[in-house]
């Protein structure tokens, strides 16, 4: 790593290596995401660097007085023959709370990324489910070429608020979700993980370009399932398997 800054409440420690690469965690030090609260985060992956990026922790968004919000942007920057792998694990909105956040990707046609999130519609052990007041996430990833002109490669959004959140078509009333993109030489490949607390599926865009869904009623189960998943593919893909329990929740 050549240059980090950070400001509290985030923290980043110092690289771990991989065979491959170096991971890096983000911790909050602090106890969660309060009102007002505005994050900008910045990556800016090399030529030929590879980068997986964890949370130490869930995420918890606490309950915000009424007309305030808190907000979370991600800048993300991957050159040629790179690769960033970012899994924020999960985020836990509680009662009343307002988020909103943005994932804005720039890269390399010859370079890779992979994201994976993680969502509960709230402190579920104690019945809170979509008692949030709002729920967003945008996230773009475009190509850019020599010229410097982004192409739009794969857009997608999560809206979700106290009213509807529970709808039929948007999460079915399930507590849990799960939503990621795979660009990559060895993208993911079609699969369905099914069992009675959870679904998790894989499609295919383009040879290089693939999507993720899940959803679940157990948290864990879920959680497990998606790491051991990256793990599969990444495994697949002639790299190590990430060791979530050490450096992630």
């Amino acid at each position: 790593m050549s240059k980090q800054d950070y400001s509290a409440p985030l923290k980043v420690v110092r690289p771990f290596p991989l065979k491959k690469g170096v991971l890096v965690q983000v911790l909050n030090v602090g106890p969660g995401v309060m009102a007002e609260d505005n994050y900008d985060i910045q990556f800016n992956v090399g030529p030929g660097a590879h980068v997986v990026v964890v949370n130490q922790s869930a995420t918890k968004l606490h309950s915000m007085p009424e007309g305030q919000k808190a907000s979370q942007r991600f800048r993300i920057h991957v050159a040629e023959d790179a690769r960033l792998e970012l899994y924020p694990g999960l985020t836990i909105p509680y009662p009343r709370s307002d988020f909103q956040q943005e994932i804005e990707v720039e890269m390399h046609p010859q370079a890779e990324f992979a994201t994976l999130e993680l969502w509960a519609m709230g402190r579920v052990s104690r019945g809170e489910t979509f008692q949030f007041r709002r729920l967003s996430n945008r996230l773009k990833v475009a190509t850019i070429t020599g010229s410097g002109t982004p192409t739009p490669l794969y857009s997608d959004g999560l809206e979700l608020t106290d009213k509807n959140g529970s709808n039929m078509g948007l999460t079915d009333g399930y507590p849990y979700l799960a939503a990621g993109i795979c660009y990559s030489n060895f993208p993911w490949s079609n699969k369905i993980i099914e069992d009675e607390d959870m679904t998790l599926i894989s499609g295919t865009v383009n040879p290089k370009l693939s999507y993720a869904r899940g959803i679940a009623r157990n948290g864990m189960v879920l959680k497990n399932t998606a790491q051991a998943w990256v793990n599969d593919w990444r495994e697949a893909s002639g790299l190590e398997s990430i060791s979530f329990e050490r450096f992630g929740s």
